[in-house]
């Protein structure tokens, strides 16, 4: 019995020392992995750092992007009203010129008409100048003539009064 009794401690032994290696092997095993899986967990870590500050970054050019072209859309509405309000002053004042001329052009055919009636009456005016003239010179002649009958009347009436007075 001894034999069995050396060979089993002997085999305790061995498969106790081969738990041992297995044991140390699976140690160093998982160690390894789990210091090669430790690495990858800080490189993605890493990597998920950098995404996150890129997203940032990327959000905040988005964010500023957003409000540029909320401005821009204000800007245009803005320009939009101002350019509707300003078409509809122009076809006014459009409407307002063509009235205007059409004004002027009614104006200027009044003034053409009063400045032929204006001819036309200064040519009377001249005529009647002329008329009055003429009648102011026979007016003229006719008190000489009769201041010249006066006399002779007078003097008519001095010879009735005294025949010996000539005339």
């Amino acid at each position: 019995m001894t034999y069995i009794k050396k060979n089993v401690n002997f085999g305790l032994i061995i498969l106790i020392v081969a738990t041992l290696l297995l044991f140390a092997g699976f140690t160093v095993y998982y160690q390894r992995t789990y210091s090669g899986l430790s690495g990858e967990y800080e490189q993605k870590i890493s990597e998920l750092d950098k995404l996150s500050e890129s997203l940032m970054a990327e959000k905040t050019k988005l964010n500023q992007t957003s409000y540029q072209l909320t401005i821009k859309s204000e800007r245009e509405q803005d320009l939009s009203s101002k350019y509707q309000d300003i078409k509809t002053r122009k076809e006014q004042l459009e409407i307002d010129k063509a009235l205007l001329q059409q004004e002027l052009t009614t104006a200027k055919s009044d003034l053409a008409s009063k400045e032929a009636e204006l001819t036309t009456t200064k040519s009377d005016l001249d005529v009647a100048k002329s008329q009055v003239s003429e009648l102011e010179d026979d007016i003229s002649s006719k008190n000489s003539e009769i201041a010249d009958l006066m006399q002779k009347i007078s003097c008519l009436q001095s010879k009735g009064d005294d025949s010996e007075s000539t005339c």
